[in-house]
């Protein structure tokens, strides 16, 4: 058998009716019919073959910064920071791994890498070595919902992307020791990412679209570029 939207949806729409609706007695009667469909439901999927599927797996490559011989990546819940030497590309080995998770990373020149690990903070690497990076300092954030997801370096601070949080201004001068001084709470924030230019920000901020935010004076927006939808 086949089934279309209104097979999940009629459903739905009397489960909700059930929530919202306090006579005893009409409830009485839409619970058995919201049965029917969910026994419907079942008898639909009984016949549905197995096509294929991906295994489900932490290991995911979400970002890499290149800088020299090396590769620098961060593989999600996985094996957080990886460093693979690239001189010969067609043959990479990898020469480091950070076991913690790590969600983005971006270098800076030839010396400075930061990687970020969402509910973990940032942590700050020296790469100027031949060797392994040397991990120089984290910003942990103290709140369980505070996410670090990327960010942009203007001189010594580091303006980090906080998804609902807005954006965070962290004082890395001392990169064994790195502060928050500061940060602004956007009107809408999703904040996933920032790129630097000039004096302002440009942020990407989820389903809310591009958000601009000046630096001088301190922070403040000064416009946002909704999403632009088909036919709009």
């Amino acid at each position: 058998m086949i089934y279309n939207n209104s097979m999940i949806k009629i459903p739905l729409y009397i489960y909700r009716m059930c929530k919202n609706v306090k006579n005893v007695q009409v409830c009485a009667v839409l619970f058995p019919v919201l049965l029917c469909f969910i026994n419907l439901a079942f008898a639909d999927i009984d016949n549905l073959t197995l096509l294929g599927h991906n295994e489900q797996n932490p290991y995911h490559i979400m970002d890499v910064e290149v800088v020299a011989d090396n590769a620098y990546i961060a593989n999600g819940l996985g094996f957080g920071l990886e460093v693979y030497n690239i001189a010969d590309p067609t043959n990479p080995q990898r020469i480091f791994n950070d076991a913690s998770s790590a969600w983005r990373c971006r270098a800076y020149g030839d010396t400075m890498l930061f990687v970020y690990h969402r509910r973990s903070g940032v942590t700050i690497w020296d790469i100027s070595g031949s060797g392994s990076p040397v991990q120089l300092g984290q910003y942990d954030p103290p709140g369980s919902l505070e996410a670090l997801e990327g960010g942009a370096l203007v001189d010594d601070i580091l303006y980090c992307a906080v998804h609902q949080n807005g954006i965070y201004e962290i004082d890395i001068s001392n990169p064994a020791n790195p502060q928050k001084i500061g940060g602004i709470a956007l009107t809408n924030s999703a904040t996933w990412n920032i790129e630097a230019q000039d004096s302002f920000l440009f942020a990407a901020n989820g389903r809310f679209g591009l958000s601009i935010i000046g630096l001088a004076g301190g922070l403040h927006e000064v416009a946002n570029l909704p999403i632009t939808r088909t036919g709009q």
